[in-house]
């Protein structure tokens, strides 16, 4: 009595990548995540080994992320914090400008810990860093009075 075959899972072909010429000092884009199904739908040990490989690139990618936010969240509330302590110990600025730029630096930090976690999963972030220009630009157009009146009372808090 023989025992059949154990099966075995096809080589995976090497991915290719586009030949980009860096210019000398210049990095060169990191390789597209690429993401193919099993090719046989019904074997289950090419969907078993297929799920351990994706999982384990997504739990990895999800303890960065993790990481990632931890650390810059608590970053984020040590910074405004300090500089919360900082504006409260100097008789020089105002406590309500304080506040304003302690949250302005939490949450910029926080906003660029966003665009990061979207890097992590493979997310093209240019894109996004021009979607939040365009939207800042607009948005201060838009409120060009109003901005300008706030940035007036922000300089008189700092220079009174």
């Amino acid at each position: 009595m023989t025992t059949p075959p154990a099966a075995t899972l096809p080589e995976a072909a090497p991915a290719q990548t586009p030949d980009v010429a860096a210019t000398p000092g210049e990095i060169a884009p990191p390789p597209a995540k690429t993401f193919s199904l099993p090719s046989d739908p019904t074997d289950l040990n090419q969907w078993s080994a297929w799920v351990r490989e994706q999982g384990i690139e997504l739990g990895l990618d999800a303890v960065k992320v993790l990481v990632l936010v931890v650390v810059s969240w608590l970053f984020a509330h040590w910074l405004s914090g300090l500089i919360r302590r900082h504006g409260e110990r100097s008789s020089r600025l105002d406590p309500t400008l304080t506040i304003f730029f302690a949250t302005l630096v939490r949450w910029a930090i926080l906003a660029f810990a966003v665009v990061a976690v979207l890097g992590i999963f493979g997310i093209e972030t240019t894109s996004f860093a021009a979607l939040i220009a365009a939207v800042g630009l607009a948005i201060s157009l838009g409120f060009q009075g109003t901005l300008g009146q706030l940035a007036s009372g922000v300089m008189l808090l700092v220079f009174r």
